[in-house]
Parts: C-alpha cells; structure tokens; sequence
C-alpha cells in the first residue's frame, strides 16, 4: 500500500528513497516515495502537461512547441531528483516517444537535462505496470479483473488476476491524438463526437474478441483521463463514484450541448486537461459501446505506481515479471 503524505524531501541522498517518472504522451508525471515498515510513503508528487503527442499524428514528429513545453518542465523535474541515488530512479517514455521520428533528439537533450538515461517501453511493458500499479491499489487477491487506462496517445487493455495480467494489449489511440483529429479546433459536436466513437471501435475490433473471450469479474479505470471523466461525471451526478453507462452517456450529452472545449470549466475540467478532454471521452465511450460494460471503478494509482514497485520488486529480489514467465510455464507446458 502506497500512503500519501504532505509532499516534503531531504536534501541528503537516501538509500530508501524511490523515484518513478512517467514521460507521457499528455503529461509528464513524477512520483518520490520513501520505504517503510509499512510500506511505500509518498514524499513528492509533481504532474505537468506538456501534450508530448500534439501534432504527431500529422508529422510523425514531435513539435518543437512540444520540445520547448518538455524541456521547461523536464528542468524542474531535474531538480526533485538530484540528490537520489541513481539506481533508485526509474525513467519511462511511452507511446509519443515509442513512435516519434525524432525520439533520439528528444532524447538526446531530456537526458542531458535530467542527468539520467530513459527507457522506452513497448504497450504491452507499460500495460504491465498500469496492472501493477492497480493490483497494489486494490490490495486484494479477487477474481480476474479488465484494467483500461486512456493516455495521451495509446490505450491499455489488460486482463488478469493480481500481479498476474493474462493478456495485456496497447492500442495507438489517445486523448491527444483522437482530439486532435476529431476536435482539432475545438468545436464539439454530434457528428464529431460520433465519428470520434466510431473511429475508436474500430480500433477495438482487433482485440474485442480476445478480451471478451477471456472474460473478467470487475473493471477498473486508471489514468488522468478516467479521473477527469468522474470528476466531470461528479459535476452532473454528485454522488456518483464510479463511472456507469448511463452516466457517460449524459456527459457526452453534455459535452455536445456545451459546443467547444473552452466551456469544459463548466464540469470541473482543469485547463491543462481540457484541450485533450473530448477525445478521452469519446475512447472511453467506445471501450464502454464495444467491450459492453455497465460500470467501471476509478483507481487513482496507474503507471508511476506500478513502476515504484518494480523497482522495489528488483531491489528485494522479487522481480514480478519473472514471476509472470513462471506463472505461464505451467500453463503452457513450456520451459
């Protein structure tokens, strides 16, 4: 269990203190935690937007926009991290930087800035810590569960018990990039949002049987997109706490009744969040339309989580993808 507390840091380096960052394809995200008896204590949290993928879907390259949003934000991080032990950091890039024409410039320069190297994970590594991340969340041994997590430019599928994922998929759609071509200007609207949808069930037409066919007991949302679709829900429906079809179903009403993106102040949306708001929902809609689900839970804890304690799994010995081949030897009769 991850405990949060006020944000504060030690300027010594400190053996039990462990850093996970996230370069998204929306947002940029930094988690510190210590290690305790009971577990992990989060000291430092810090988020930014930098909308890594915006443009990419045009020109294959990331924007020097972008690069310049990167490089600003990439300067403070720098500073969170300069006095941990290298070996306690992990540094992840995900789809933006997995398929950029230009990644290697970009990371030419965000290395020189951070002073750490970074990898770049395939779908299916970053689908295994989003699960990760989820299982420590939840805290519980039940029944196979349906994890989604919307990012700004893929979408992770990922079926499986606790710390066991069965199948783990990525899709290239996110809410930057399905804004971007559908909402590009800003403008909502019925045909938009349809085409939107529309669009994003296709996508899920390559994976819809495989999931489907594996089945699952609960669903569980993560990312920021999820969260900012039940805060917007909360804005509509109070009491709700997790996000239902019916519920979904108003607020993208609601969306096309506002007209334009600069509106979504209206449901709480933040304005970091708001550009990239629309396209989230019309992804969540079709994961909802073609996976035919009721009810979806929110975890608060996704990629960065899940890579704390990676790190923490390989320090004690206990790597959890070694687990993961193990639990499939038996059942593949392989070696």
């Amino acid at each position: 269990m991850i405990s949060k507390q006020p944000p504060h840091f030690e300027s010594t380096a400190n053996q039990n203190t462990y850093a996970a960052l996230d370069l998204g394809s929306n947002s940029f995200h930094l988690i510190i935690a210590r290690e305790t008896d009971n577990g992990l204590q989060i000291i430092d949290r810090y988020k930014e937007s930098v909308r890594l993928a915006e443009g990419l879907g045009d020109s294959g390259r990331i924007s020097k926009a972008s690069i310049d949003r990167a490089s600003n934000c990439l300067s403070r991080l720098a500073q969170r991290l300069r006095h941990l032990p290298p070996h306690n950091i992990r540094i992840v890039g995900t789809a933006a930087l997995r398929d950029a024409r230009n990644r290697d410039d970009f990371l030419d320069q965000a290395e020189e800035k951070l002073g750490h190297q970074i990898e770049i994970i395939s779908g299916r590594e970053e689908a295994r810590l989003i699960h990760l991340g989820v299982s420590y969340f939840l805290e519980d041994e039940s029944t196979s569960r349906l994890v989604v997590d919307i990012g700004g430019g893929s979408t992770e599928l990922i079926i499986g018990p606790a710390f066991r994922p069965r199948i783990a998929e990525s899709l290239k759609m996110g809410c930057v990039l399905i804004t971007e071509e559908f909402f590009g200007d800003g403008k909502i609207t019925q045909n938009r949002m349809l085409s939107a949808i529309q669009h994003g069930n296709q996508e899920l037409e390559v994976v819809q049987r495989i999931l489907t066919a594996q089945g699952w007991g609960q669903v569980v949302g993560s990312s920021g997109t999820i969260t900012a679709v039940l805060t917007a829900i909360n804005s509509l429906y109070p009491s709700e706490t997790t996000i239902t079809a019916k519920t979904l179903k108003k607020l993208k009403e609601t969306l096309i009744k506002l007209k334009h993106i600069n509106e979504l102040s209206e449901l709480g949306i933040s304005a970091s969040r708001m550009p990239v708001f629309p396209g989230g929902v019309a992804i969540l809609c079709a994961v909802f339309e073609s996976l035919e689900l009721d009810q979806l839970n929110v975890s608060s804890d996704s990629l960065r989580e899940g890579l704390l304690h990676d790190i923490l799994g390989r320090v004690h010995d206990e790597d959890i993808r070694e687990q993961s081949v193990q639990n499939l030897i038996p059942r593949f009769h392989i070696d």
